[in-house]
């Protein structure tokens, strides 16, 4: 099965430990909709693409929310490196598996991890 939200925004919780002004918690973000939670994680610093990724870290600008560069970045970027280890997760839904149109995540039925051979084959 899929990470769920307390597992994937397991840095965002320990960001708002640290900083009580950080302005997201996981509750806000569990029941975001993928462009909500783009935009809410970019105006604090972060960057995730689907609420089956972890965020990261936000740096192509150069600019961190006031909220993040209050916490400093040296502890803030190992606790969010951390979390994007449940980017690497792969899963596989068993045969027989129903979907259930109430559960968004129920419609994934596998995440698989690809790579390049370790020696490519002319």
């Amino acid at each position: 099965c899929p990470k769920g939200p307390h597992e994937l925004f397991v840095a965002v919780s320990k960001l708002k430990m640290m900083n009580p002004r950080f302005g997201l918690s996981v509750d806000d973000l569990k029941t975001a909709s993928t462009s909500e939670l783009v935009q809410r994680l970019s105006a604090e610093g972060l960057r995730c693409m689907s609420h089956l990724t972890a965020p990261e870290i936000e740096c192509s600008n150069g600019s961190f929310s006031e909220n993040l560069k209050a916490i400093e970045l040296s502890a803030a970027k190992p606790i969010v490196k951390a979390g994007l280890e449940c980017n690497t997760h792969t899963f596989m839904r068993l045969v027989g598996h129903c979907i259930d149109l109430a559960d968004r995540d129920s419609r994934i039925l596998a995440r698989l991890r690809v790579s390049p051979p370790g020696q490519a084959q002319d």
